[in-house]
């Protein structure tokens, strides 16, 4: 059994290892990309500190360095006090949606963690009760969407069916919350299609946040999901193909007559 690192000496540890370059050089790092089950065996047990130290050891990759983001921000959430009202919206959500994306890390791993199912939970409704309408829709999508990872569809479905949706925002973080939501129900053909919608708004961001996160694990090979990542490859290409055409001749002013363009002065008003 291992024991718990406190979190005040965990936060400490965490600093430690990002302030030690030696750590980010040494080439007896493991050089593979896979998350080893260690590591994912720490989360589970809560063990958060011990597993981004780990992290830091293994080779730099995006889906490492996102979940020692997301982790970090959850050990160190402690230490910086309770925020001001202005930033208690946004503190307490991002706090949520660590956790959230952890626990989606870890079923997608055949894992388990009611620590951070708890701490999503309680943060959401921190972060709804800080929250303007708009705050709270975002919150109440993102609460159905974490009871549906966790096997509740029947409280997520309430959750949802409650929601305006004249109260969600067109943005970019809304439609992926949408897509999360439906994926963690299982519909496969609506989380194709938000998913499409927010590549749509930005497709960088769509194409970061498949490269390194879990949201689409319960319908991964699925036809529908694999159809929508394939037209999102599709439309990389078209706009690829977009900019390397060579630009056509520059448009040149005629000035000898016929298209020429006059440029007619107003007589002056000044008395002579």
């Amino acid at each position: 059994m291992r024991t718990k690192t406190p979190w005040c000496a965990a936060a400490a540890l965490l600093i430690l290892a990002s302030l030690n370059p030696a750590a980010a050089d040494s080439p007896s790092r493991p050089q593979s990309r896979e998350i080893p089950e260690s590591i994912a065996r720490m989360m589970a047990e809560d063990e958060l500190a011990s597993a981004v130290i780990a992290l830091r050891e293994m080779e730099p990759a995006p889906k490492r360095t996102y979940l020692i983001r997301e982790a970090t921000r959850i050990v160190t959430s402690g230490m910086q006090g309770k925020p001001g009202k202005l930033a208690a919206h946004n503190f307490y959500q991002n706090l949520a949606v660590s956790n959230h994306n952890i626990l989606l890390f870890l079923k997608s791993q055949g894992m388990d963690s009611r620590q951070r199912f708890d701490e999503a939970l309680r943060y959401y409704k921190k972060a709804r009760r800080a929250g303007t309408a708009l705050h709270r829709a975002e919150c109440d999508l993102l609460t159905a969407a974490l009871y549906a990872a966790d096997g509740d569809r029947r409280r997520a479905e309430k959750i949802f069916s409650k929601i305006d949706p004249i109260t969600l925002r067109s943005d970019f973080e809304s439609t992926a919350h949408l897509a999360s939501y439906h994926a963690a129900t299982g519909d496969a053909t609506a989380a194709a299609e938000a998913l499409k919608a927010a590549f749509r708004i930005n497709p960088a961001r769509t194409e970061a946040w498949l490269e390194v996160g879990d949201d689409f694990f319960m319908i991964t090979g699925d036809p529908e999901l694999s159809a929508a990542i394939g037209w999102m490859e599709h439309e990389n290409k078209n706009m690829e193909r977009k900019l390397s055409l060579p630009n056509g001749p520059s448009p040149k002013l005629d000035m000898t007559g016929g298209n020429s363009v006059v440029i007619r002065r107003k007589p002056s008003s000044r008395r002579r």
